[in-house]
């Protein structure tokens, strides 16, 4: 008699075990790996979504801070790479010097500010950085450098 009641237990917990598995079948997975549709913005917004900045238009690194001007400019002349840049500019076609400041040309058309290898200097853009882009992640902070800073 106990086996009768424990066979008719399983099947009947076989046949609720049958009826999940053909339900989990037929449902459509929630996530797709890999993704066959690229990522909308709206999976991953940029800073100027962010921010509500409705048509971001290409910057400039805004320099008005003169310390940060001279450190940059005091660094061209200690970056050897920097030093053969100003000496022969007309051999840098993608390169522009403008108030001595040296800027590269992005394929997009934008200019940004190159700065030497010094690492305080960069720390303190750095920090400028995460200060306006906020806690957005590595990512973010990175694409608004970038967008700036070469």
């Amino acid at each position: 008699v106990h086996k009768l009641r424990r066979s008719k237990w399983l099947k009947e917990q076989l046949e609720v075990r049958d009826l999940k598995a053909q339900g989990f079948a037929s449902a459509k997975p929630a996530v797709v790996w890999p993704r066959e549709e690229p990522l909308s913005s709206k999976d991953d917004p940029t800073i100027e979504q962010a921010l509500g900045i409705a048509d971001p238009s290409p910057r400039t690194a805004d320099l008005e801070d003169t310390q940060l001007r001279e450190r940059i400019q005091r660094g061209y002349s200690q970056d050897k790479f920097y030093v053969e840049i100003l000496d022969k500019p007309t051999e840098h076609p993608r390169l522009v010097i403008e108030q001595k400041l040296i800027y590269m040309m992005s394929p997009a058309g934008a200019k940004v500010v190159c700065v030497p290898w010094d690492r305080s200097l960069i720390t303190t853009i750095l920090d400028q950085a995460h200060c306006i882009v906020g806690h957005f992640g590595y990512q973010k902070m990175l694409k608004y450098t970038c967008q700036l800073y070469w």
